[in-house]
């Protein structure tokens, strides 16, 4: 449904300069060239922006979603609009507007689990940190929520001999055990008092896709709505070789570690998505529900111990330049979250994991997209550091994120070489005579990269806290050099461009 804009509260400013020039190009694209150019998005480089100022791209994406809902078979511009609007979302304010929401409930019970995928995953990160599921109408909840609970349903699990390793693991169909392709729905008719059931042996082979295969059932087999979305969300499993049974079991935090330890490039989705599940159980941790998930997470990714799998796996990062982006991001994600908990944070600590983060912070790749990962590890090190400093200590932390940060305002001056001269000082009536060495009006109008303002705001919140330490005050006395000042000299400088 299209955003009501009669009813949203009034907002006056406009988009940044970048945004507004995007914007603008989407609008302007025919089905095929929005089809391109979403396609090549696949890491936000736009600037943290407001939602209103992208509804009428949403609006054209919603009538995008509603005609991929009314019209049979799969479109395939459908992943790259899920997708975009996630990253939108992700980076954006005022989330609550999305207005698209009864098109994705259906698109959960789409027969191409791709699509399945990008809407759960622009669900996730619509809820994140946001109260967009609770303010729902209530008929648009209970529909989420029920077709959540039926997609959360797993295959047979370990103790049917069909673990997450092995599902992933397996390339032939035909080593899949049995039960796994054979269908079985037992339902009941309430008003008859009977019970019948739904049997088709190799049902991945019965149909195109589980939408076939539902309509033939239902030709056969007069079932109520409730029981028809269950009957396919169990055939889109099954049809993709996989069965259903409980969600989280015993188990199921091992299994997804194990996941991460298998070395194949073709699943990285998946152990993004195992890492997702994994950083949600800790965010939750303060719920009755997930309380115990926690001490699981910290036993089995072993991060008490130096040469755990978790601290192994992260130093590993630090040695391969080709992690993919996504999953490196959720690998620091989930660390991000592990180290706000006071028991996971003394463990991280307790592994010496701080040394493989100074490491991100002390390399410097050209690419932009690195910044993200660099402002991550910064985030995680001050979580850290007020459990312990003896780590970033002793590999000379604070000294890399001065260079670190010079090197930054560096890459700024390129952009914008204007700093502010103060030439002469009056000490009798203490005012300061203030040169500019060039006018304003041949001050650039370009802005500072936006990854790049947030990893400079990190580590300006970082000296902040480190200068007031007692026990850092010696140490920040000494590296208080002319270097270190031009460069807050230049933001003061340039306060419009850092924005």
């Amino acid at each position: 449904m299209k955003i009501d804009q009669s009813k949203l509260e009034k907002y006056l400013p406009g988009p940044p300069v970048n945004c507004k020039l995007f914007i603008d190009k989407l609008k302007s694209c025919d089905r095929q060239e929005l089809h391109e150019l979403l396609k090549s998005i696949t890491i936000w480089h736009i600037e943290t922006c407001v939602l209103y100022d992208w509804i009428d791209v949403l609006d054209l994406f919603d009538s995008i979603l509603e005609e991929a809902c009314i019209q049979s078979g799969t479109w395939m511009l459908n992943l790259d609009i899920l997708h975009f609007t996630t990253l939108l979302i992700e980076h954006s304010y005022s989330r609550h507007i999305y207005n698209s929401i009864e098109y994705l409930i259906i698109l959960l019970q789409s027969s191409d689990l791709n699509i399945v995928c990008g809407v759960l995953s622009l669900l996730y990160v619509s809820s994140r940190r946001s109260n967009f599921i609770t303010r729902l109408k209530i008929d648009k909840k209970q529909g989420l929520i029920y077709r959540l609970g039926f997609l959360a349903e797993t295959w047979g699990g370990r103790e049917n001999g069909f673990d997450l390793v092995r599902c992933c693991s397996i390339q032939n169909s035909s080593n899949f055990p049995e039960y796994a392709i054979n269908f079985h729905f037992p339902y009941a008719i309430t008003s008859e008092s009977i019970s019948k059931q739904i049997d088709i042996l190799n049902v991945h082979m019965v149909g195109s896709n589980a939408s076939s295969v539902m309509e033939m059932i239902l030709d056969e087999h007069k079932l109520s709505e409730d029981k028809q979305i269950k009957l396919f969300t169990n055939l889109l499993y099954s049809v993709a070789i996989e069965e259903t049974n409980n969600i989280l079991y015993d188990g199921l935090i091992e299994e997804l570690v194990e996941i991460l330890n298998i070395q194949n490039p073709i699943l990285t989705d998946i152990k993004v998505s195992a890492l997702e599940t994994l950083t949600s159980m800790v965010y939750l941790k303060n719920t009755i529900k997930y309380l115990s998930y926690l001490e699981e997470i910290i036993k089995v990714t072993q991060i008490n111990s130096y040469h755990g799998f978790l601290p192994t796996f992260v130093r590993e990062y630090d040695n391969n330049d080709r992690f993919p982006q996504s999953l490196s991001i959720e690998l620091l994600s989930f660390l991000y979250h592990l180290a706000k908990d006071e028991k996971s944070g003394q463990a991280l600590v307790n592994c010496d994991i701080a040394q493989s983060f100074i490491k991100i912070i002390n390399y410097y790749d050209e690419s932009q997209d690195f910044l993200v990962l660099v402002t991550r590890a910064i985030h995680i090190i001050d979580l850290i550091t007020r459990l312990d400093m003896t780590s970033f200590q002793t590999n000379n932390g604070l000294q890399i994120f001065i260079n670190r940060f010079q090197y930054e305002i560096t890459q700024c001056k390129k952009e914008q070489p204007f700093i502010i001269d103060i030439s002469d000082i009056n000490q009798e009536t203490t005012s300061t005579t203030i040169d500019i060495q060039s006018p304003i009006s041949s001050i650039s109008q370009s802005k500072c990269y936006h990854q790049r303002i947030a990893l400079l705001k990190s580590i300006l919140n970082y000296f902040k806290k480190s200068f007031t330490e007692p026990e850092m005050f010696k140490i920040t006395h000494n590296i208080m050099n002319d270097s270190l000042l031009n460069s807050f000299k230049h933001i003061i400088s340039n306060v419009q461009y850092y924005g």
